[in-house]
């Protein structure tokens, strides 16, 4: 069982805890369906990482610290609304996509459609820390 009190800030003043109260003086208990194995706390955020390797994020996500939603909804969850970045939800990996190298009159060009991600099917996330404004998550041997 996992408990929180107190309540996240954003650029816009208190942002709330699991809710949109200013804050929460008692512990409320967040409802999870994994068994949580490790909790980090950045600036206004919280990092959980399961027993299965599942990382979830939540509170204030201004610079993209929450590592899900883009850009649009990472500011009180956008038009979602706040109740988006308030409750624990998981990251989530894109499917990777091996780059591919063309041939030119110049030489071997990256093809701008490659991309890069951990894949999907091996992203058991192994550990996670966060700090200030940044979260960090170990995949593969590899920190994202």
């Amino acid at each position: 069982k996992v408990y929180v009190w107190g309540n996240f800030r954003d650029g816009s003043g208190v942002l709330g805890l699991v809710n949109h109260k200013s804050k929460e003086i008692a512990p409320v208990q967040l409802k999870l369906d994994e068994f949580i194995v490790k909790i980090s706390s950045g600036t206004d955020h919280l990092v959980l990482l399961s027993k299965n390797g599942v990382c979830f994020t939540f509170g204030s996500g201004g610079v993209g610290q929450l590592g899900r939603g883009g850009r649009y909804f990472s500011d009180r969850g956008g038009r979602r609304g706040t109740s988006y970045v308030l409750e624990p939800a998981p990251v989530r990996f894109r499917e990777q996509k091996k780059r591919t190298r063309t041939r030119s009159n110049s030489g071997d060009t990256p093809n701008p459609s490659g991309g890069s991600a951990i894949a999907r099917g091996n992203t058991k996330v192994t550990d996670v820390f966060a700090a200030g404004l940044s979260t960090f998550i170990v995949c593969n041997d590899q920190v994202s």
